[in-house]
């Protein structure tokens, strides 16, 4: 809102400002991301009204290749909080939701779920409790299809017999 005196002496201006809808829930947010991870803020670079943020990475839980180590890896996002761009705080660990732009470049924005560690405990014990619910349903499908496997060697192995057949040898 403008206070009436300023707009009376023709002094302001249409206010613009980033509009958001709640974020959804961490895996929901982990689903539509093309990257999450927890960083570290080490550089700011501006150019053009994008930002260029640096960030040490720590564990990756979606996106990035897998490195021994910690790596840096480039987040954009626009300058203006007006535009919904995402401000940082330079050595403070953040859990990044990262989408991607059209030229594979890692973004981010006011939107997105992305918050510091020390706030993003729910999202941690989810994303957790989701990688753990991803590994166990890919050892059960595993243990299955080694299952299955068997069975079919198994069958192999033996003749079958059709029901009711009375000349077959007993085994």
């Amino acid at each position: 809102d403008v206070d009436p005196i300023t707009a009376r002496r023709g002094l302001a201006l249409p206010a613009a400002a980033c509009s958001c809808a709640p974020p959804p829930p961490a895996a929901e947010a982990y689903a539509q991301a093309s990257a999450v991870f927890v960083g570290v803020v080490e550089q700011r670079e501006e150019a053009d009204g994008v930002v260029a943020w640096t960030l040490r990475t720590g564990r990756v839980l979606k996106g990035l290749d897998p490195v021994s180590g910690e790596r840096a890896v480039v987040v954009k996002s626009r300058a203006m909080s007006t535009a919904c761009g995402r401000s940082y705080t330079e050595g403070t660990p953040y859990l990044v939701y990262a989408g991607e732009n059209a030229e594979g470049e890692l973004t981010d924005n006011l939107c997105s779920r992305t918050r510091p560690v020390t706030e993003a405990g729910p999202d941690i014990e989810a994303l957790g409790e989701l990688a753990a619910g991803a590994a166990a349903s890919t050892d059960e499908a595993g243990e299955a299809a080694a299952a299955e496997e068997g069975a079919s060697e198994q069958a192999r192995a033996e003749p079958s017999v059709p029901a009711g057949d009375t000349t077959a040898a007993p085994p």
